[in-house]
């Protein structure tokens, strides 16, 4: 028989009937592996947790056209 690899789940997926969510250890045969690895819904015990995608700056507001806006007195 094969020997089986050790994987954690990146996310919430079903693998042969056990419903896994994001951090469950499993093991998996070695090809089954490789695609699971390969479409990012497992890593390798011991490889890095996946780095989060950073968010995009959020715009600053524009002002209304038409009239400029009031300067406030001092």
């Amino acid at each position: 028989m094969a020997d089986k690899v050790d994987l954690i789940a990146n996310r919430s997926m079903t693998y042969m009937t056990r419903q896994l969510v994001a951090e469950d250890p499993f093991e998996a045969k070695p090809r089954e592996a490789k695609i699971l690895v390969a479409i990012g819904k497992a890593r390798l015990v011991g490889a890095a947790a996946p780095a989060a995608k950073p968010k995009a700056p959020t715009p600053k507001p524009k002002a209304p056209r038409g009239k400029p806006a009031a300067k406030p007195k001092a």
